[in-house]
């Protein structure tokens, strides 16, 4: 199983009202929701970085590992 590490998040009531209806709509719950759109940004964001420059913030924690 995946390592997890807890987090305290503020956002707007529209948008946790929002965020809330949609983890109602495919059966999850809202921590697993923003996981999901998360994981969904990320895999976008590799796809799109351009070609060897990718930042810092979009490799994965073992790529960071190798590297030290």
């Amino acid at each position: 199983m995946e390592e997890t590490v807890g987090l305290t998040l503020r956002m707007p009531v529209a948008l946790r009202d929002w965020l809330k209806q949609l983890a109602l709509k495919n059966s999850r719950s809202m921590n697993n929701q923003i996981v999901s759109i998360l994981r969904e940004l990320e895999e976008s964001a590799k796809k799109n970085a351009p070609e060897g420059r990718s930042s810092e913030a979009l490799k994965s924690e073992d790529q960071l590992a190798k590297e030290n």
